[in-house]
């Protein structure tokens, strides 16, 4: 009995250490990454002889980045955090290592635009065409009005809550924060959806291709907005209204912004036809597989290039090129798993890598109150408003179409099927991710008056709706009896 015993406690002792292990190595490698940041030049010194002390950094850059990766894609699975939120911390460890990398306009400018192609390129991949047909002006309504709707509120809530709590915002920083935390990521709930069979559901087929039509005009929108600040110039003078987001509402920009979404389409069309050549030569080389994952990304990249040349979006041809290809049976296995395990592992965690390792930690703490109370307001208030305001017709709609195919014995499409249940769940989808992360680090790198409390409010209601949000969707599914 006590050899049992014994056997018992060594047993559970082992359990315990083997699920504190992340931890363990979470904290070993943030120590390791700021360990090596502040002896950096040390360490350089001992292979002077065959390196010089640049090479030696921008070596040890390339080594966090993959260490990083490594862990906040494999370790998180054992930490009830998400990778992204594991991926800042590390970031903000390794800050002083990264510095090679975040001090540089031009590299962080191309990593992170090379990151958010790819990542826009994969949502291409992943949304049914079929699906993104039936519910396409529902789509179009959050992706387009609605998300100008949800970033005028958010701008103004947060003007009113920093005012409140008696912090200085600069009306341009309000702004900013609108466009860019606006762009939906439910992305990060992929899995809790299949596991709540949602994915074959009107909710959770909508919030997913939202996703997708908001990261490519969030991001339309973030750069408009980014070029009227900088033009402005004086910042305390600006209105958010009349000197920002009206501004869009002229005929001159709405003819700018449809040439940019025009060529950004062309573009994407002829990425298509560039992955089909790829098909048809790799076929002709006896590769069963389909199209290769280097061959998508690099396709994706050349369009993502076509798109500016043409002076359009490279955001929204990467998305069509992905979209158009999946929409017509080609065979993607191969090349969907090699892009997904690419992004998870490496591009994701470089954005918020990146963003980790740019923002002030003193002014992270200074501004959290202020980055909570938006975050709350913007879970809370402004996403479940805006998703009422513009899905109230659909569900009118769908509800009188239901009792007309009752009256006829007929059946309705379940997916373009519009319920109120449907719109209370959507509404409760407000988790931002690599998106946004990517505009606060792209807009940080422009120089832009109060980027810094920019980053460090924005990441706190990025890391709030990563956190929170999540955590009651089961519970809030089973109630409304979408999920089992």
């Amino acid at each position: 009995a006590s050899f049992n015993r014994l056997s018992k406690g060594s047993h559970m002792t082992k359990t315990a250490v083997r699920g504190l292990m992340p931890y363990f190595i979470f904290a070993g490698l943030a120590s390791l990454l700021w360990f090596a940041g502040a002896h950096a030049g040390s360490i350089a010194e001992q292979v002077h002889h065959a390196f010089d002390e640049g090479s030696v950094r921008v070596f040890l850059v390339i080594l966090a980045f993959l260490a990083i990766g490594l862990f906040s894609e494999y370790n998180s699975r054992a930490i009830p955090l998400e990778s992204f939120v594991l991926a800042i911390g590390l970031g903000i460890a390794g800050s002083q290592l990264l510095e090679p990398y975040t001090s540089s306009a031009v590299a962080l400018t191309v990593v992170v635009n090379a990151a958010v192609a790819i990542i826009l390129l994969q949502g291409g991949l992943e949304v049914k065409l079929e699906n993104f047909k039936k519910l396409f002006w529902v789509i179009m309504m959050l992706s387009i009005p609605g998300l100008f709707i949800a970033a005028v509120m958010l701008s103004f809530v947060s003007l009113f809550i920093a005012s409140a709590l008696g912090v200085a915002m600069l009306p341009t920083v309000a702004l900013l924060l609108g466009a860019i935390l606006v762009s939906t990521d439910p992305a990060a709930l992929v899995a809790l959806f299949k596991k709540l069979k949602l994915m074959d559901k009107t909710a959770g087929v909508a919030v997913i291709a939202e996703s997708a039509g908001t990261d490519v005009t969030g991001t339309l929108l973030t750069i408009k907005m980014l070029s009227i600040v900088t033009a402005f110039g004086a910042a305390a003078s600006f209105d958010v209204w009349s000197d920002g987001y009206a501004t869009i509402l002229t005929l001159d920009a709405f003819k700018h912004i449809g040439w940019e979404m025009l060529a950004g389409t062309l573009a994407g069309a002829a990425g298509y036809y560039g992955l089909l050549g790829l098909e048809w030569y790799l076929k002709g080389q006896s590769d069963s597989h389909g199209v290769d994952p280097i061959g998508v990304k690099f396709i994706g990249l050349l369009t993502f290039g076509l798109a500016y040349v043409l002076h359009g979006s490279g955001y929204l041809a990467v998305f069509v090129m992905g979209l158009l290809f999946t929409a017509n049976g080609h065979h993607m296995k191969k090349a969907e798993h090699g892009v997904n395990d690419y992004i998870d592992a490496l591009l994701k965690p470089a954005v918020f890598i990146s963003l980790g390792a740019i923002v002030d930690v003193n002014l992270l703490l200074q501004y959290a109150p202020v980055g909570i109370a938006i975050g709350l307001a913007f879970m809370f208030l402004v996403r479940p408003a805006q998703v009422f305001l513009c899905l109230s017709p659909f569900v009118w709609f769908s509800t009188r179409r239901r009792k007309q195919a009752a009256a006829a014995g007929k059946e309705v499409d379940p997916i373009s099927d519009v319920s109120i249940k449907d719109v209370a769940f959507m509404a409760s989808v407000r988790e931002t991710g690599a998106i946004p992360a990517a505009l606060l680090v792209t807009v940080m790198t422009k120089g832009i008056e109060g980027a810094p409390m920019l980053v460090a409010v924005g990441m706190f209601v990025i890391l709030m709706t990563l956190m929170i949000g999540p955590s009651y969707k089961p519970a809030f599914a089973r109630k409304l009896g979408l999920a089992a």
